[in-house]
């Protein structure tokens, strides 16, 4: 909006350096302010735009001012910050696709309906915490996947204990050789001085305890006045200044340097924290206290701002600063040390503009190009874990290899699959909207997923075996991708899969066993048409799903009630025709047995809600005793990291074994499917029939993995690296097909 005084605004100025300082060529457009200069020191242009005011004839300037200005520079890149900026760039973004459009968000805000449905926060967003990544997701539906984290990054050599405060003690006329001395940080507006106010309240007190303190307060806003007011009645009480207010500073490097003892939140805390001073977590949105080893923690999860804690009371506040400037330089040293290690170990500006960059380069380009024109056939859109995963690798991969592809999705979740994975959503029963999708495309991709199958139906083979046949009758190109294939159980059937594998001009296979099953069913019927030259074995595109953010990992299990400490196996089954008719009793008496014998409980993942949840329920109802947790909604990255916080999983579902692999976490694998059998086999797991299963095989089973665990953890990351380095061929098939 402004580079005024504030967090937000330090935080781009420092982002921007740092992109610079990668190569980036960067331009800042705001309504101007204090760190302009610092911009343009630092080889970072600036062009003035009113992008901080909310006045209809401004907003027109500011949207005409940055559309002209996007249409003759052609940045690769428009990463807004705040509201009004994104809302402007929304905008201007609906004309002109020659950008990729994300956004940071860097804190929560009081939203009404209509905020709602205007605000825009671009194909991508970064959050600077993991409890403002909530906000985005609860206040705005963006999808999870779809926001990264980032840090608020501090130059840690500006900021350090060789920061040098003589001018700005001369300047302000302090006394140089104060051992007590309170500095604070922030805007000194009305809803966010709370703090500063308690301070001067407390001026009094501290002053009759230490004759040399002195409290500096820096920083501007629409409460300045009252402050300064109440801050020279203090001072007109005593012999003698013990209060400083500065007004808005940039030059928080020297001031901070001052401080004995520093109080305050956020960006600024941060600043103080890499300059080696002992500190107090307090802000207008909450209290932490005095920042030691045992609550940084804490710290660290509200992104230093103590959001969500309890509100600071003026009591506690006065305690804790009297406390801090009451212990000895040594130990205040100490504390400064460990204050430092932090920011160092995760708060570099280097570390912010990496992640910045890590989100330009996932977001797509939105200018698409003739000739490059791709159609999705699968299982999407039902909220099948498993298959959602499948597409958002797949067009992501698409997207980093095949730059401006046009992506077209059948879906029976149109709008959903549009906004979770930046393609065209296409209803997949409708049958013109399927020809018309049809026709657009260049390219027609059938999976991932087991698709040529009929163990499900006959019905959703005949679909997707038709819409393969109606591409090639179009003329299109054909491509199975990382697929399954059967099992197939009739004669007829198999020849229907033959007959649209001979449409395609790529096969691959997620497995080996699935080239078997088609070596099978051409000896069977005699069909062939080439299809075996055509087909090539890579592995399932899961294999190449990325765990979230380890702070956003904690985020998840702390909302699902995981304690930390706490040992876990996680659990995913499905209801299935043949599936053991007690098995919901036989696997809550194995999790009993586990509970009892070796302190774990259970986490029941229900992969797709809508068929497993009732039994996850089930079986958790059962077992009270062992404090199981459900686990649904999650996206597939989640749902994996949930994993990877357990000993060792039981998996039915075949990409709930994928997601355990990820994990690097061992499985005991519960076959249903041939697939099932075929994908343990890969990875060396052990497998127990569905049909037949008991308690006792999934206690002795999970004995074997918890007794050789590491060694077994240790052979699955090695499966896993081969299946991952097989799986990233099929972009390249696509990308070899559009061009032929």
């Amino acid at each position: 909006m402004a580079l005024g005084i504030g967090g937000a605004e330090t935080h781009i100025v420092e982002l921007s350096k740092a992109l610079r300082r990668l190569g980036h060529e960067v331009c800042v457009v705001s309504g101007g302010g204090v760190y302009v200069g610092e911009l343009e020191k630092n080889g970072v242009r600036h062009i003035n735009l009113p992008m901080n005011s909310r006045n209809p004839k401004k907003v027109f300037a500011a949207y005409n001012g940055l559309r002209k200005l996007l249409k003759k520079e052609h940045f690769d890149v428009v990463h807004a910050h705040a509201r009004i900026p994104a809302f402007i760039c929304g905008i201007v973004a609906k004309t002109n696709r020659d950008f990729r459009f994300v956004t940071t968000a860097h804190g929560v805000y009081e939203m009404n309906s209509l905020a709602s449905r205007i605000g825009n926060w671009g194909q991508r967003s970064l959050a600077v915490s993991c409890d403002v990544k909530e906000y985005l997701i609860n206040s705005y539906k963006i999808p999870s996947d779809n926001i990264f984290l980032t840090v608020n990054g501090i130059d840690t050599e500006r900021f350090s204990a060789q920061a040098d405060s003589s001018e700005f003690i001369s300047e302000f006329g302090l006394n140089p050789g104060c051992r007590h001395r309170v500095v604070y940080v922030s805007r000194i507006d009305t809803a966010s001085a709370h703090v500063a106010f308690m301070l001067v309240n407390s001026a009094r007190e501290i002053f009759e305890k230490w004759n040399d303190a002195e409290i500096v307060i820096v920083g501007g806003g629409t409460a300045f006045d009252r402050l300064k007011e109440a801050a020279d009645k203090v001072n007109g009480s005593c012999a003698r200044r013990i209060i400083t207010l500065t007004g808005p500073r940039t030059d928080i490097d020297r001031i901070t340097a001052s401080a004995t003892v520093f109080v305050g939140v956020s960006r600024a805390l941060l600043e103080a924290m890499a300059e080696e001073k002992p500190a107090v977590i307090a802000g207008s949105q909450g209290y932490i206290g005095i920042l030691t080893k045992d609550v940084v923690n804490l710290a660290v999860e509200t992104n230093f701002c103590a959001r969500g804690c309890a509100l600071p009371d003026e009591e506690i506040v006065k305690r804790d600063v009297i406390d801090l400037l009451g212990r000895t330089p040594g130990e205040l040293s100490e504390m400064g040390a460990f204050n430092r290690s932090v920011v160092l170990d995760g708060y570099s500006t280097e570390q912010m503009a990496k992640d910045a960059v890590a989100m330009y380069e996932s977001t797509p380009l939105r200018r698409r190009e003739k000739g490059k024109k791709v159609l999705i056939c699968g299982y999407y859109g039902y909220g099948n874990s498993g298959d959602d995963l499948l597409l958002r690798i797949i067009t992501e991969n698409l997207h980093r290899q095949v730059p401006r592809i046009d992506i077209s999705v059948l879906t029976k979740s149109p709008r959903q699959t549009a906004r979770t994975c930046s393609v065209r959503g296409c209803r997949r029963f409708n049958p013109f909207s399927l020809f018309a999708a049809v026709m657009r495309s260049n390219l027609l991709i059938s999976g991932g997923g087991t698709l040529l199958a009929d163990n499900t139906s006959s019905r959703s083979l005949f679909y997707y075996t038709f819409v393969i046949r109606l591409a090639r009758a179009l003329g299109k190109k054909v491509m199975v991708y990382g697929s399954g294939v059967g099992p197939v159980s009739t004669q007829r059937n198999r020849v229907r899969v033959l007959k649209a594998l001979g449409c395609c001009d790529k096969i691959t296979l997620r497995e080996s066993s699935s080239l078997n099953e088609i070596t099978d069913y051409i000896n069977e019927t005699g069909y062939s048409n080439d299809i075996l030259s055509k087909a090539e074995v890579t592995a399932d595109p899961a294999f190449l799903m990325r765990l979230p953010d380890p702070l956003w990992q904690k985020q998840i299990a702390a909302r699902l009630g995981l304690i930390n400490g706490r040992n876990y196996f996680a659990v995913a089954l499905r209801p299935w025709k043949d599936n053991a008719a007690d098995i919901e009793e036989q696997t809550a008496e194995a999790a009993r047995v586990l509970f009892r014998r070796f302190g774990l409980s259970p986490v029941i993942i229900a992969m797709q809600a809508s068929f497993d949840l009732p039994m996850a329920e089930r079986i958790a109802e059962l077992i009270p005793e062992t404090e199981p947790v459900v686990v649904h909604g999650l996206t597939a990255p989640e749902t994996a990291s949930i994993i990877g916080m357990c000993r060792f999983s039981v998996g039915m579902r075949l990409h709930s074994i994928i997601y355990s692999a990820v994990a690097g976490v061992p499985s005991v694998c519960i076959s249903y499917d041939p697939k099932v059998d075929a994908l343990a086999k890969e990875l060396e797991l052990n497998v127990i029939s569905a049909e037949t299963l008991t308690c006792e095989d999934i206690v002795a089973a999970a004995e074997s993995v918890l007794d050789n665990r590491n060694q077994l953890a240790e052979k699955l990351r090695g499966n896993t690296r081969t299946l991952r380095e097989k799986a990233s061929s099929d972009p390249e098939y696509v990308r070899t097909l559009l061009k032929g």
